[in-house]
């Protein structure tokens, strides 16, 4: 028995000295050579260094999975190297086209005003019908070729990184109400409704850079009236939430066009791209105006949305925080004088003029009421009349279906009761 106990003394004894020693091995020739390649791969990834040396390595498994790594970095390395060289190469020649494109647009552009003053001179000249026709397409012809080349002008200046931005004081609305009334004739001469709805309530002395943002607006309602062939335009001005001191405004362009597939919304803000080749046929363009939008906006700190439904309409629209203006508004009348306390009604088909003449009305502390049509209108004055509470001053919409503005005006002046208003 003793014997027996020694035996197996001696075997545990062995057994755990074999044991140790299987385990200095993996620790020496496994577990540690692992650890330090799992370390090496750690530090490569936080690092981003491929050259890094791997050490020692022998000729069993895991000597040839750390060869193996080191021989994949290098070749990586390599690859890496001859990347960068093609991307700088790439740049390089980007901003050599850009900054030709640049040179030559504006060596174009120099002439071309010269041809619109030429022709603007010879349309103010006596001319027979069909010359007058003649110098018509020339000088639409050269307005739009001087838009194009302005159009690859601003884009080979953010190509070439060379767009300057200003940021000075600035009044929004004012900025808005000249953007509308600039393309007020190309609205009208569609029939469409060109409104610019912007609170009275709003910041609008604010920071920011008047021609870019002007840019923008002008390109967006341009499009607008582009695309549109019934119903009306509005850009939309809304003051959002901000969680500093900033001016948070939301800028919205919103009209009743042919709308745009979801396949392609995220593809008209592209470089010379439009919806397809046949609204490039159909309405011409570069196809630059969207793409030059879109890199101004996020210049100024926000970035160019749309949401459309074909057949129904397209609205685009992005948010910038703004600095309030430094300067104190310019003097002048706040309002008229002889408004406050007054009674108004506004007679007009359209709701959003309805909108915009009932805020402006309210902020100068009127009493309003509206009416889409001469009907309702002259409902609403028989009301009155016969509650005595009549109305001081009517507002009436020239172009309303049925009866317009001046059928209407000769009905109320047919009244007796209503000689005053």
């Amino acid at each position: 028995t003793a014997t027996m106990r020694a035996a197996g003394l001696s075997l545990g004894a062995a057994s755990a000295i074999f044991l140790l020693a299987a385990l200095y091995f993996m620790q020496r020739h496994i577990v540690r050579p692992v650890r330090r390649l799992t370390g090496k791969i750690q530090s490569m990834q936080e690092t981003g260094d491929l050259a890094l040396d791997l050490g020692e390595h022998g000729n069993d498994e895991v000597g040839m999975l750390a060869s193996e790594f080191g021989e994949l970095a290098n070749r990586l390395t390599k690859a890496h190297g001859e990347l960068e060289t093609a991307r700088d190469e790439a740049l390089e020649l980007a901003r050599a086209k850009s900054e030709f494109l640049a040179r030559m647009s504006h060596e174009i552009r120099t002439p071309m005003n010269g041809v619109l003053g030429m022709t603007e001179l010879l349309r103010n000249t006596r001319l027979k019908p069909r010359q007058e026709r003649f110098v018509e397409t020339i000088y639409e012809s050269a307005e739009n070729l001087l838009r194009i080349i302005n159009d690859i002008l601003d884009f080979s200046k953010m190509e070439a990184g060379k767009l300057q931005l200003e940021d000075v004081d600035i009044d929004l609305r004012a900025i808005v109400e000249e953007t509308v009334e600039s393309l007020a004739d190309q609205a009208h001469q569609k029939d469409l409704e060109l409104n610019a709805v912007v609170p009275p309530e709003l910041t609008t002395r604010v920071c920011s850079d008047p021609l870019r943002l002007r840019q923008v607006l002008t390109n967006l309602v341009a499009n607008a009236i582009k695309f549109t062939d019934d119903g009306e335009i509005i850009v939309r001005l809304a003051e959002e939430q901000a969680e500093d001191e900033q001016v948070r405004i939301t800028f919205s362009v919103e009209d009743t066009g042919i709308g745009i597939s979801e396949e392609n919304q995220s593809l008209i803000f592209d470089s010379f791209t439009q919806e397809d080749g046949t609204t490039t046929r159909r309405f011409g363009g570069t196809g630059l105006g969207l793409a030059i939008s879109s890199q101004i906006v996020e210049l100024l700190g926000g970035q160019l949305a749309v949401a459309s439904e074909p057949g129904v309409g397209s609205k685009f629209y992005f948010t910038l925080s703004l600095e309030p203006a430094q300067s104190a508004p310019p003097d002048g009348a706040s309002e008229p004088s002889g408004v406050a306390g007054k009674n108004f009604l506004v007679v007009d088909d359209n709701a959003t003029n309805r909108e915009i003449l009932e805020n402006q009305l309210q902020s100068w502390f009127a009493t309003v009421d509206s009416a889409n049509n001469a009907e309702n209108a002259l409902a609403r004055l028989a009301t009155a009349t016969a509650e005595d509470s009549l109305y001081d001053l009517v507002i009436l919409d020239m172009h309303m279906p049925r009866t317009d503005g001046l059928q209407l005006a000769r009905a109320i002046r047919a009244e007796p009761a209503l000689k005053d208003l």
